[in-house]
């Protein structure tokens, strides 16, 4: 993938595709895994406990959600048969029939209803996903805005008007467990029964997982190959190595110090193209010194002293593009024209006027400044 979105410089993802798959799965296994770049997950395989890119990734291979997006960043029903709006306030769901995970026990309505609850009953670390449903508080035991209707009919009550909330449930914090799930989570996460499209196979903690195709996936993401293998290294450079090497399949992310030559390393086996990803550095509203009227000043300045063009076409060899918008190109309802997307451009002359402003008027400003650094996929 090419263009990673940023604010500070938006970019590009470069695949690196070898074979079709690799010799390099479980020696107990005859399987030809696919292998591909991993990170050791921070917590057990637990959808609303996970939150960050090694684990996500094999979660949301084994779960599947009431929704799913595409390549493209189009939103497609997945467990949902449907997602009604009644009112302006409430959802009805109504599941596909005879969904199962897979030890093959049911996915019903109340699989999801108490899957919710119990995330923000324990504060799992996604339970703010749910904070717009009625009755949402932390470790609240249920949830008021949660009905149960039949076994693939339940409703999702919202404290206002959301009109966005039917897309956000492909985010992994609302993938379903079964009771086992619920009832030993610790154990579970390291042995989990899944819906999606793959099974859990095994783990060797900071060296590898295995998922293999779901017989009893009832979705539209079907794998087309006979199982994953994540790899997990501590550096990108030597997965690198691995993948010029066919030890590693696919490499999604090109580290930094091939930008400028692996497009000749790998030829036809690397793909660039937009990605939904976007990159950001910013400064917390609530800073001294960066809030209120003298923030607004200096936050401008910050922002049109910094030469996005230069940054991703000297530093990133031209795998970034200049942020233009909070998303990706990709998603619908990109706009390249905000209202203040004046401020993104390159303008150091008026920087440092609008600097000298805010110094004359609130006092001079010293010491670092507190950037942050957060990228979203």
């Amino acid at each position: 993938m090419r263009k990673l979105y940023g604010v500070l410089a938006a970019g590009a993802l470069a695949f690196g595709l070898v074979a079709c798959g690799s010799d390099a799965g479980d020696a107990a296994s005859d399987a030809n895994y696919v292998t591909v770049l991993g990170t050791e997950p921070q917590q057990g395989l637990i959808p609303a406990m996970t939150n960050e890119n090694g684990g996500g990734r094999v979660v949301d291979m084994l779960y599947s959600g009431l929704i799913y997006y595409d390549a493209e960043g189009k939103v497609h029903n997945e467990m949902a048969e449907s997602i009604e709006q009644e009112g302006d306030k409430t959802y009805k769901v109504t599941l596909k029939p005879d969904l199962k995970f897979s030890d093959g026990s049911p996915v019903t309505s109340a699989t999801f209803v108490d899957t919710w609850n119990y995330a923000v009953a324990n504060e799992q670390l996604n339970e703010s996903f749910f904070s717009s449903i009625k009755g949402y508080e932390p470790g609240v035991k249920e949830m008021e805005g949660l009905k149960v209707i039949d076994d693939r009919t339940f409703t999702i009550e919202l404290t206002q008007p959301e009109s966005d909330f039917p897309t956000r449930l492909g985010y992994n914090a609302y993938f379903p467990l079964p009771k086992a799930g619920l009832d030993d989570p610790e154990g579970f996460g390291e042995n989990p029964v899944s819906n999606g499209p793959y099974k859990f196979v095994s783990w060797k903690h900071n060296q590898s997982l295995i998922i293999e195709p779901n017989p009893e996936y009832g979705g539209e993401r079907t794998p087309q190959n006979e199982g994953i293998q994540y790899t997990f290294y501590n550096d990108t450079d030597a997965a690198y190595m691995d993948l010029l090497a066919n030890n590693l399949d696919v490499l999604e992310a090109i580290p930094s110090s091939a930008f400028g030559n692996y497009e000749a390393d790998l030829a036809e086996r690397s793909e660039t193209k937009p990605a939904a990803t976007y990159l950001e550095m910013s400064i917390n509203e609530e800073t001294p010194h960066f809030k209120g009227e003298e923030g607004v000043l200096r936050r401008q300045a910050i922002s049109m002293s910094i030469n996005r063009a230069e940054i991703a076409e000297s530093i990133f060899k031209g795998t970034r593009t200049p942020a233009r918008d909070f998303t990706s190109p990709v998603l619908d309802g990109y706009d390249d024209d905000l209202p203040g997307s004046s401020n993104l451009d390159y303008n150091p002359e008026k920087a440092k006027q609008l600097w000298k402003k805010a110094d004359e008027k609130y006092g001079k400003f010293e010491g670092q400044l507190p950037v942050r650094r957060s990228w979203y996929r």
